[in-house]
């Protein structure tokens, strides 16, 4: 048994060092930048990382965030130059990363191997911080943009409310929704939750902030038996006016974006797209600089192992705008830090690419 795991362990290494060596043939990424798994059994911590995404107000008089996109077309701005750094920490799929909330540098990443990592990829060389351990089963979860209440989907079908000052879970604040919850999100205010299940179908919820409780409102069916592996909500889709809008993906080849139509989250479908996925928990994510360029981009894993950018509010014309490959597994998880900086994509086989764009 133990011979097996030292030349499972041996493989592993000639597997990432051979993949590291095809990336840096095509992508430039540097030999050393690679991270080999650390010693997890040594590593003890009960923190963990929370994270929300940010809002984008845009106005002619933001002079910044017209600062930091410049005036190039959506392909040239998420032209991407190069590897980062290369994490190998999970041993089994990792279905979720985010870097924190204003932070260029901290990533977490949730794995099917149960555990929970902390990573630094701006530290000379990136490396990993802390692993938790403790989770059996892999759990959806989706903290508010205060960092005050966190939801949490599980496999039973059930959503619930968690406050995280306290620790409680108020009085009212579970429901039943049946299936296995794959997804959540909420908007901006954190009144409005939606949650996708493996039926294909979202609810909406209203959240009562002051007692916690959740009130079913909508529910929308995007497609029968195809889970519902990703949703994420903004408010404003470009710097034309507020939009409110809900992306999702669903395991029928197709990632879709729906309009907000009333405040009890009902959906309205705008516009639908096809990539590869049938099968894996494969996710999306609005690119968080959107106030000042032509188009809106948004960015997908996809089961052919590619990460695809795709301009939203193209019309007439093919929204893919630019692609990486880079990937030997379906890519499931992808997260950009806020400054667009970095993008960090994972894979069916747990690895974790970080990509850096070109200097602007």
């Amino acid at each position: 048994m133990g011979g097996e795991m030292i030349m499972d362990h041996t493989v592993r290494k000639q597997y990432l060092r051979l993949r590291g060596q095809l990336l840096q043939q095509r992508y430039g990424v540097p030999a050393d930048q690679i991270s080999e798994s650390p010693d997890i059994f040594k590593l003890q911590s009960s923190s963990y990382l929370t994270a929300g995404h940010g809002e984008v107000v845009p106005t002619k008089q933001a002079e910044a965030s017209r600062a930091i996109v410049g005036g190039n077309t959506i392909a040239e701005n998420y032209a991407f130059v190069g590897v980062h750094h290369i994490f190998d920490q999970h041993t089994d799929a990792v279905t979720m990363i985010k870097f924190g909330n204003n932070d260029r540098s901290r990533l977490c990443c949730a794995s099917l191997d149960g555990l929970v990592s902390v990573c630094d990829v701006a530290s000379s060389p990136p490396k990993v911080l802390f692993i938790l351990h403790g989770h059996e089963k892999g759990v959806t979860v989706k903290v508010s943009f205060l960092n005050s209440i966190l939801h949490a989907g599980n496999s039973s079908g059930m959503v619930a409310v968690l406050n995280i000052s306290t620790g409680i879970y108020p009085r009212g604040g579970s429901s039943k929704v049946g299936g296995k919850i794959l997804s959540l999100t909420f908007d901006a205010a954190g009144r409005l939750l939606w949650c996708g299940n493996d039926k294909g179908t979202i609810v909406s919820f209203l959240f009562e902030l002051g007692s916690g409780r959740l009130s079913k409102c909508r529910r929308i069916s995007v497609s029968e038996g195809c889970g519902i592996t990703c949703l994420s909500f903004r408010a404003w889709i470009s710097r034309e006016a507020r939009d409110p809008s809900v992306l999702v993906n669903c395991a029928a080849n197709t990632i879709c974006l729906f309009r907000v139509r009333d405040k009890e989250g009902s959906l309205v479908l705008r516009r639908k797209f096809i990539i590869h996925h049938q099968k894996y928990l494969v996710r999306s994510t609005f690119c968080p600089i959107m106030s000042f360029r032509q188009g809106a981009c948004v960015v997908t894993g996809s089961e052919d192992s590619c990460v695809y950018f795709l301009d939203i509010e193209r019309e007439g014309r093919p929204a893919i705008v630019n692609k990486l490959q880079g990937h030997a597994s379906p890519v499931l998880g992808v997260t950009f830090n806020y400054d667009e900086s970095l993008l960090a994509t994972s894979d069916c086989h747990g690895l974790v690419i970080v990509w850096k764009r070109e200097k602007r």
